[in-house]
């Protein structure tokens, strides 16, 4: 204690003391040392009691700066503790001020987890509320969701939306759920050339002198990179060795690329494949894997796949890891997708949820995460099919919207709460006539608040008082 933390100090103290059953001695006096005429159990007591009295005014002591022991060495608690609250303790209004000040100014700082920071708003709510200014459930929430960063943006548009009336520390549970998805979200990836099957990376660009751009290290000696000299290929072999046989036909005598049996073969396949090319050019669609205009977060709301797919470890917490060829997944032309492991992929929708796939199967060869419609059916989610496509939701909250893309559904990715709003489950019936000054309609303009929040208004005269209806 240095004097401008005393209130932090003496709070400590307090619940110091509670633990070891002396919080009564801050507040009475030392008894004086009995004469020496006195009986030996008054004696004996004294000195219990004066033992007391040292052993806290030396924990005092113990937890003060050196020019605060030098003053206060020879005093016994109480004294101590009167003499230090006139020196240090703030007035009552003063503490209020600075609790208010400091609550209102929180911001989340970067990098600090999301837990942390509102448990550090609420004990600062937490001391108000012992010096007799306690917040409502509310305003304590929306001081919270005020001070998050611009991360749990869409977290905090959500939960305006459909958790009115959850309390402080059901904020703070749904809010470190959150955190896990943003966490694992994917980095945004890099884009590779791909040509004649080598990944070609972008080369740093380099001056004239062969330095690197970009600050360097003055101690360190600049080496200019010389390529290795060109080493001749081997001479290819003319003929095979007399007991070389093919590895096509097993015929002595020549090799698998002179074959005559594999060459047919290869002009027959290539053939097919054109007249297959012709006959479907109409219907044909190409998947390109690099194509940037498809995301890479893209996910498929397939109605016909039994199991969830993934096909990134980014989200993906893995439960059971698989040998290689232990299990495929047999794709539509018949091809085998080798799974990899299977667990729990977190995926974080748009509307600040986050779904978590269960029984997952990551198969890396697989272009496109696939959603599968019968799991949530099972789970017990709502799909409402409108013109827009497939609205999922469950116990009348909204997770996301499949619309249909070239024929297939795929789940909106897109930022867009607007969006969602065109949803049946957030639609107004216009055949309704309303009154101007009626519960419901001042319920739709306000972006449907909770009737507890419309009285509120209404105590506060922002509103007329109006009917109370459901």
């Amino acid at each position: 204690m240095t004097g401008d933390n005393f209130n932090d100090w003496y709070r400590s103290l307090r619940i110091v003391l509670r633990v070891a059953g002396t919080y009564d001695y801050l507040f009475k006096p030392c008894p004086e040392e009995p004469p020496e005429d006195a009986a030996e159990n008054v004696k004996a007591a004294w000195k219990a009691e004066y033992k007391i009295h040292s052993d806290v005014a030396c924990l005092m002591l113990g937890r003060m700066s050196p020019a605060l022991q030098r003053q206060f060495e020879l005093y016994f608690p109480q004294a101590m503790l009167d003499e230090l609250r006139r020196m240090f303790e703030k007035p009552k209004a003063v503490e209020i001020y600075d609790l208010v000040d400091t609550l209102h100014s929180c911001k989340q700082a970067p990098g600090k987890s999301v837990s942390a920071h509102v448990l550090e708003m609420k004990g600062y709510m937490d001391q108000l509320q012992a010096l007799g200014k306690p917040y409502d459930n509310d305003m304590a929430i929306n001081l919270i969701n005020r001070s998050l960063n611009k991360d749990f943006g869409d977290f905090v548009r959500n939960f305006n939306m459909h958790c009115v009336g959850k309390t402080v520390s059901d904020l703070h549970a749904l809010l470190i759920d959150y955190e896990k998805g943003l966490k694992d979200k994917a980095p945004t990836p890099q884009v590779l050339a791909i040509q004649k099957g080598r990944v070609n990376k972008p080369k740093p660009q380099a001056n004239k002198k062969g330095k690197s751009k970009g600050k360097a290290d003055k101690n360190k000696q600049v080496v200019a990179y010389q390529p290795k000299p060109k080493q001749n290929p081997p001479q290819k072999k003319e003929n095979p060795k007399k007991d070389q046989a093919c590895h096509y036909c097993n015929v002595v005598g020549h090799w698998k690329r002179n074959c005559p049996l594999y060459l047919e073969e290869l002009r027959t396949n290539k053939n097919k494949k054109a007249e297959h090319g012709a006959a479907t050019s109409g219907n044909l669609f190409m998947i390109e894997l690099f194509n940037l205009t498809h995301k890479l977060n893209s996910w498929v709301y397939d109605t016909g796949c039994g199991i969830h797919i993934c096909n990134t470890l980014q989200g993906f917490r893995v439960e059971r890891k698989l040998s290689y060829g232990e299990q495929y997944l047999h794709v539509g032309n018949g091809a085998q997708a080798a799974v990899e492991a299977i667990g729990v992929f977190n995926l974080v929708l748009p509307s600040g949820l986050v779904l978590s796939l269960n029984n997952c199967h990551y198969a890396p060869s697989i272009i496109r995460g696939v959603v599968s419609f019968s799991r949530l059916l099972d789970l017990g989610f709502v799909h409402t099919v409108t013109s827009n496509g497939i609205s999922v939701s469950s116990n009348g909250i909204f997770y996301f919207s499949a619309i249909s893309v070239n024929g297939v559904f795929e789940i909106d990715m897109n930022d867009n709460v607007s969006k969602y709003n065109n949803n049946s489950i957030f639609s107004i019936n216009k055949k309704r006539k309303l009154d101007l000054n009626s519960s419901y309609l001042w319920h739709c303009r306000l972006a449907h608040i909770g009737k507890t929040r419309m009285q509120k208004l209404q105590r506060e005269g922002l509103l007329e008082s109006i009917n109370d209806e459901s």
